[in-house]
């Protein structure tokens, strides 16, 4: 039942994050790449949480190690790929024009992952991991979606490095943390991350936001008529 509202929930947000991009004429070309990129993102995921079981990493129970695999295994090659396709794939593109779009576009990335994990890993009759997953990944998107878009438009390489770096370091060790939580069935610690993660992501997309608005009101009625009739430059 609770996979079902988990599911449920990743569609609508699908359907939201689809008016969205309508709404902002932004492309949708991404979001088949994003999803395709996705699935085989998580399922190396799900192969390493595998072998974490097969060579008793997991089931072992020593914390430390436990922790580790976390981390260094499932956090760092799921937070690297996802951080290879949306730099390499996503962030050139002239279509990225403002930091806000690599959000939405890190949000298919991150929809695409929870559904393909929902349905590899079923929890069975834990009614409450499956929507723990869901909040999990799209508070580390927006996060992680933060930090890539305000790298693009960096006014310095030393700004944009500090941002590409912070944002994949911040994503590997809070989806590091979610799996050990996960992994450790502490769900209490679980819910304390993702609500903190939210926070911090609502005031970052917030401000994102803000000072989009600040843009367009920046912008004399004089350019705002030149832009919707360019032919009045010549």
């Amino acid at each position: 039942m609770s996979l079902l509202i988990a599911l449920t929930i990743v569609l609508g947000i699908t359907v939201l994050l689809t008016l969205l991009h309508l709404k902002l004429k932004l492309s949708l070309r991404f979001v088949p790449y994003a999803l395709t990129a996705a699935s085989v993102i998580a399922q190396i995921a799900f192969l390493l949480r595998k072998m974490g079981y097969d060579f008793g990493v997991i089931e072992g129970r020593d914390p430390v190690m436990l922790l580790f695999y976390a981390l260094f295994a499932i956090g760092l090659c799921s937070q690297l790929l996802s951080f290879l396709f949306l730099r390499y794939f996503v962030y050139p593109s002239k279509e990225c024009s403002e930091p806000f779009f690599m959000v939405l576009y890190t949000l298919w990335l991150s929809l695409g992952m929870v559904t393909v994990e929902l349905l590899l890993q079923p929890t069975g009759e834990d009614f409450l991991l499956p929507l723990l997953k869901v909040a999990g990944h799209l508070t580390l998107a927006a996060v992680f979606g933060y930090f890539i878009g305000m790298a693009k438009f960096a006014e310095s390489p030393e700004q944009n490095f500090t941002y590409l770096n912070s944002g994949l370091g911040a994503a590997i060790i809070v989806q590091g943390l979610q799996e050990y939580f996960i992994l450790e069935h502490n769900y209490p610690n679980l819910i304390i991350l993702i609500l903190g993660t939210g926070f911090i992501a609502m005031g970052l997309v917030a401000y994102l936001l803000r000072q989009k608005l600040q843009d367009k009101k920046e912008i004399s009625p004089q350019e705002l008529l030149e832009e919707l009739n360019p032919e009045d430059r010549d």
